[in-house]
């Protein structure tokens, strides 16, 4: 049960289905609040690793 003894503050028991969300939402109290799927996912992007093309001899210091 999610309702404390003595319900919540100006709002009474929950009967219905809910849902916890952690952190702050903006909007007024008891006022619908619609959860959805964000636009934009974040996508993983992989990053190709540097290939060595060439070597020189002397790695490349000049004296």
């Amino acid at each position: 049960p999610i309702t404390p003894p003595g319900g919540f503050l100006h709002f009474g028991n929950v009967e219905g289905d809910y849902a916890v969300v952690k952190g702050s939402l903006p909007g007024t109290p008891k006022r619908f609040v619609l959860l959805r799927h964000p636009a934009r996912t974040k996508v993983k992007r992989k990053i190709a690793q540097p290939q060595v093309l060439e070597l020189s001899p002397l790695g490349g210091a000049q004296r």
